[in-house]
């Protein structure tokens, strides 16, 4: 993230330490799911574990963004 932030984030490749490879940091798919963000949005003891489809959706709309849930271990 460094050196993207050198170039003002026009280049967003890294050599990856497992292969060797130059990839871009977009391609990469985390199993399970994570991501990188400038703001997180926690809920504490939710009543339900996962949010539906429809409140991601709902969620997105009122930030003006796409998102995602990712779980957080502790």
């Amino acid at each position: 993230m460094d050196a993207a932030y050198a170039v003002h984030y026009r280049d967003f490749t890294a050599v990856l330490p497992c292969c060797n490879e130059r990839c871009a940091l977009h391609e990469l798919i985390f199993d399970p799911a994570a991501g990188y963000a400038r703001y997180s949005l926690a809920a504490q003891n939710p009543i339900e574990y996962c949010l539906t489809p429809a409140q991601l959706d709902a969620v997105g709309k009122a930030l003006g963004s796409e998102v995602r849930q990712i779980w957080r271990h502790i």
